[in-house]
């Protein structure tokens, strides 16, 4: 957490030095002040673990704590789908899969990044 919360405060110091996203880097500098963790038991197991209770994040798109914390949520759905994933379709295989594009000349990034998002 400290590294996410450092990178946090470099990337709020740069939101700082334009007007126009000021208000990003007050919202960032006040992301996960304060978390409160409570006592948990897994009923599976009867163990006993702390975890987060309650906290305040920013949402900011490119703060890096809060992305840390979108990334765990995401894997954490997909590992619940993941059994029922394989129920489903038994006979299939995994593909890791990376998409790219050419670059553009300058004058078409609008047009490219249009048809990406499409």
């Amino acid at each position: 957490w400290d590294t996410q919360r450092t990178l946090t405060d470099s990337v709020g110091g740069i939101y700082q030095t334009a007007a126009e996203f000021e208000r990003y880097a007050l919202r960032m500098a006040s992301c996960s002040g304060l978390l409160r963790f409570g006592w948990s038991t897994i009923m599976e197991t009867g163990e006993t673990r702390l975890r987060l209770r309650s906290a305040q994040f920013c949402r900011v798109r490119h703060c890096p704590v809060c992305q840390w914390r979108r990334t765990l949520m995401w894997q954490a759905r997909f590992y619940q789908a993941l059994p029922k994933i394989v129920v489903d379709y038994p006979s299939s295989r995994w593909l890791f899969l990376t998409l790219t594009v050419r670059n553009c000349e300058i004058g078409e990034l609008g047009t490219v990044l249009t048809a990406m998002n499409a």
